[in-house]
């Protein structure tokens, strides 16, 4: 409850830090669908859009724990520090889920879930690597089903809204769907 209100209370703050990758990340999409010539742009604005988004997700779980953090710019430098460890443990889990998928897929969805919250028990906790796999296990343990059910329903209503927008985008010819995969996305 608490986090809903704190996301409730400051939602302009949680909007633009959200809004900041996907603004880079449309520019980039902008760009090549004005002029195909610069498509070799496209991959810096997505991998700037990669990191600025770490930096805002960290800004982000930050200040719902800390009301005093409330300027964007301020989210964007609460990430700093934090890039590497999101990055590298996120490979590391990687390798880990999809050798568990390699095992007849169960293996797979269980660690997934269990390590849905590595990115909180970073930056939170100060928890670093397979450490912060490790705590994202400990606060999943005994609530499997019900985080697997949320994660569920929150991927179905997410994939439906992507659906229904890139639908709508795709009525309104090039420029128009970029503009609505990004809003999508």
């Amino acid at each position: 409850n608490r986090s809903k209100e704190t996301v409730m209370k400051r939602k302009e703050f949680f909007f633009t830090l959200a809004l900041i990758p996907a603004a880079i990340q449309f520019l980039g999409g902008l760009l090549v669908a004005i002029s195909p010539g610069f498509v070799f742009l496209l991959p810096i604005f997505v991998i700037a859009s990669v990191i600025v988004g770490v930096y805002a997700t960290v800004g982000m779980i930050k200040a719902m724990k800390d009301d005093s953090l409330n300027q964007w710019k301020a989210g964007l430098s609460a990430g700093k520090g934090y890039f590497w460890s999101i990055f590298f443990t996120g490979i590391i889990i990687s390798i880990v889920v999809m050798i568990g998928f390699l095992l007849l897929i169960l293996p797979g969805i269980f660690l997934a879930v269990s390590v849905a919250f590595y990115t909180y028990t970073l930056v939170l906790e100060d928890k670093k690597y397979w450490a912060a796999a490790q705590a994202s296990m400990d606060l999943v343990k005994g609530n499997w089903w019900a985080v697997f059910g949320r994660l569920l329903a929150f991927g179905i209503l997410v994939g439906l809204f992507v659906m229904v927008l890139s639908g709508l985008g795709a009525l309104g010819g090039e420029i128009v769907g970029q503009i609505v995969s990004t809003i999508a996305s």
